[in-house]
């Protein structure tokens, strides 16, 4: 059976518009995600200073303003550096704030719940626009997302309980450029 010519032109203007409408939607969602990444680093910080961590070593903002902890022992040394978090990866211990923080209860619970540690909200954390973020390493897969969210700095510090969280302590307030802060609390 022969077909009729207008009928094999039109499957050649169909697979055009359809090869068409795939180039369109391909370029759309490539526009898109460039979106994201521009929107999310935004403009890199006028004046930063590197900080050695984990994974590298990253340049990050002298102030920073918009504070997401990824630990709850990474939250906790950032209150009591006088530093309050815009959002936090809660990890069970929520309900358990250390005796220190007592009075701080509320304002913790206030805070913007970003996830857990092992399974950060990557969304809520792009959606709270922060200028850094701190964790430790076992976030290490997510680091490469983290960082192009904001400037990303883990702690290589593999246990935050018993010796290990005078080191993250340290590393908190390195990265806080709170050395003069650590120095005046009494141990």
């Amino acid at each position: 059976m022969v077909k009729p010519q207008w009928f094999r032109n039109h499957r050649i203007i169909a697979l055009f518009l359809l090869a068409s409408l795939t180039a369109v939607f391909i370029s759309a969602c490539n526009l898109r995600s460039s979106e994201v990444a521009t929107q999310s680093n935004n403009s890199p910080p006028t004046e930063c200073r590197t900080v050695e961590h984990a994974m590298g070593e990253t340049c990050i903002p002298i102030n920073p303003q918009r504070l997401v902890t990824l630990s709850d022992f990474t939250l906790h040394h950032a209150l009591v550096l006088g530093v309050k978090p815009i959002g936090h990866a809660f990890d069970g211990w929520r309900d358990k704030v250390p005796p220190y923080l007592t009075g701080r209860r509320n304002e913790i619970e206030a805070l913007e719940e970003i996830g857990t540690e092992a399974q950060p909200d990557l969304e809520k954390i792009l959606d709270l626009k922060p200028d850094l973020i701190i964790g430790s390493a076992w976030v290490r897969e997510a680091y490469p997302l983290l960082s192009q969210i904001a400037p990303t700095v883990l702690d290589g510090v593999e246990s935050a309980h018993n010796s290990g969280w005078r080191e993250h302590f340290d590393f908190v307030a390195e990265a806080l450029d709170k050395k003069a802060a650590l120095q005046e609390l009494r141990w």
